[in-house]
């Protein structure tokens, strides 16, 4: 009974309170309880913490995805298709910045492999472009946090293959602003990653980052000392590859670089070992000997770690041993053996370049009195008839070069591979310089003289080449083509005399830089070709340069 009359009881008692109270305080009342009603539902859209509510995961209050969010998807997209997917896709947001824009050509960097014809032709690319370079143009307004943007950017233009360059060449310009306005932000590996992305560009003939290279350089002596191995190694690869291109404004910072290489050497992978004992030999053939000192020490390196070095990595090494002794440095001599057996483990995956490099150093090394890589030369040779095709017209110059040294060595392991080299010579006569039409006219007589004629039918296309690039010439590439031209004519070949009165003009220039064996050259042919009458105005005067 009394639980029945309880509600009854309170609903009379409320009724009562209202007929007291007056409508002015039931309307307060309500009131009240709208107001608590709002509250209520703001606290519930804050959540407890008290953050503002968003209405959907990773957008915020005005409906754009949040840049943090756009950045995360395009690192995690499994394709450049799909790079490109996420930016299409949020191409109208205000919120997508340069930082995103920056993953999003880094991504693509990282997984080349998928960049298809599809990719390359897709139409949304020009849009990234433009995206990118407006993202730069904006770059110096918040410097600090766009610094890595800036040197993720330029990694990936410089990483890219030459599929996409004509595409990256247009953010050149406003890259380069981009890195001038945040240099100073940039920590060690940016920086490191900037430095070689220059060299990477000018070794792909794009120089737009020189102009940066002070400023970049002044940084890196900043944040040296908390370079770690791999930036360093970068650096001084870099340093050796722009001085190959005519830039030596890394040059100053070697050796300072030499010093935190040899605090941070434990730390080197194949790849970091390698570049620097590259660089070494590179600098050194430009009479900078800086990295040297680091040798002892890369030598010991390259022991523990040759079993993780690629192809491309095993022959450069090689290749240094070589240009090494050839100046009288035999320091990587004792690492040969160990690159050897894995020079032979990645041999099929070597390409053209690594490939001529190997039978030039074989050769070189050879000459020198160490036939380490003389057993590679078998499998050499399979390779080379594989990748000839890829080969520019120094890597040909080069085997040939090495065949005809070999031969004259009594090794004739590569004459199997003339034919094919040949005809890829042909191919690429064009392309060759100074040294390279020296070096194949020379190989042509000294094959000739061992009873090979497979180079004489290049005669005809070095004799023109010859004359293009006359003015190129050094003293030693002068004496051995008219070497050449005496010793082919005095086997009844008379090819190379069209191009004597052009040689006769270059030797005089450079007479005083030739050493005792090329005035002996040119002097032993002039012995020659004494008897020859439809010469004798073109000997006279060589007679002179040689007195």
């Amino acid at each position: 009974m009394a639980r029945t009359l309880l509600p009854l009881l309170l609903a009379w008692q409320l009724l009562r309170r209202d007929a007291f109270l007056g409508p002015r305080a039931r309307g307060r009342g309500a009131e009240a309880e709208s107001r608590f009603r709002v509250v209520r539902r703001v606290r519930e859209r804050r959540g407890s913490a008290g953050r503002p509510a968003r209405d959907k995961p990773g957008r915020s209050l005005d409906g754009y995805t949040h840049p943090k969010v756009i950045t995360k998807k395009i690192m995690e997209a499994p394709s450049a298709s799909e790079v490109l997917g996420v930016v299409r896709q949020e191409r109208n947001n205000p919120k997508l910045d340069f930082i995103a824009l920056s993953a999003a050509w880094a991504r693509m960097a990282k997984m080349q492999a998928s960049i298809s014809a599809e990719v390359l032709s897709d139409p949304f690319l020009p849009d990234l472009i433009r995206l990118t370079r407006d993202g730069a143009g904006r770059a110096g307004v918040e410097a600090e946090r766009n610094a890595r943007a800036v040197a993720n950017t330029y990694w990936a233009a410089a990483k890219l293959d030459k599929r996409m360059h004509s595409l990256v060449a247009n953010l050149q310009s406003s890259l380069t602003q981009a890195a001038k306005q945040t240099a100073n932000h940039m920590d060690e590996q940016e920086v490191a990653n900037v430095i070689w992305a220059a060299a990477k560009l000018s070794e792909a003939r794009d120089d737009s980052l020189l102009a940066v290279l002070p400023t970049l350089v002044v940084r890196a002596k900043e944040v040296s000392s908390d370079m770690n191995a791999q930036a360093v190694a970068n650096m001084i690869w870099a340093a050796a590859k722009l001085s190959e291109a005519g830039d030596d404004s890394v040059l100053a910072m070697l050796p300072t670089l030499v010093v935190r290489s040899k605090e941070v050497s434990s730390d080197m992978n194949a790849q970091a070992v390698a570049n620097m004992i590259w660089a070494a030999a590179k600098l050194s053939e430009a009479g900078d000997d800086s990295v040297l000192a680091m040798l002892p020490t890369l030598v010991v390196r390259s022991k523990e770690v040759s079993s993780d070095m690629n192809a491309q990595e095993v022959a450069n090494v090689i290749w240094a041993a070589a240009k090494l002794s050839e100046a009288r440095d035999d320091s990587l001599l004792a690492v040969l053996p160990t690159l050897v057996v894995r020079a032979k483990e990645v041999s099929s995956d070597m390409n053209a370049q690594a490939v001529a490099n190997m039978i030039w150093a074989a050769a070189k090394l050879s000459e020198a009195g160490d036939d380490s890589v003389l057993a590679m030369l078998p499998t050499l040779v399979v390779r080379s008839k594989e990748v000839s095709s890829d080969m520019n017209a120094q890597e040909v110059a080069n085997v040939i070069w090495a065949a005809a040294k070999l031969s004259e060595a009594r090794d004739d392991s590569l004459l199997a591979v003339l034919p094919t080299l040949v005809v890829r010579a042909k191919e690429v006569s064009s392309d060759m310089n100074a040294q390279a039409v020296a070096n194949m006219i020379w190989a042509a007589a000294k094959l000739s003289e061992a009873g090979d004629d497979s180079v004489l039918a290049m005669l005809p296309t070095l004799v023109v080449r010859s004359k293009e690039v006359s003015s190129d010439m050094n003293a030693q590439e002068v004496a051995n083509v008219i070497w050449a031209a005496a010793k082919l004519s005095e086997a009844g070949d008379d090819s190379l005399l069209a191009v004597l009165p052009t040689l006769v003009l270059r030797a005089k220039e450079v007479r005083s830089y030739m050493n005792a064996q090329g005035v002996a050259s040119i002097r032993w042919a002039l012995k020659r070709l004494e008897g020859d009458a439809s010469i004798a105005d073109v000997l006279a005067p060589l007679q002179r340069v040689v007195r």
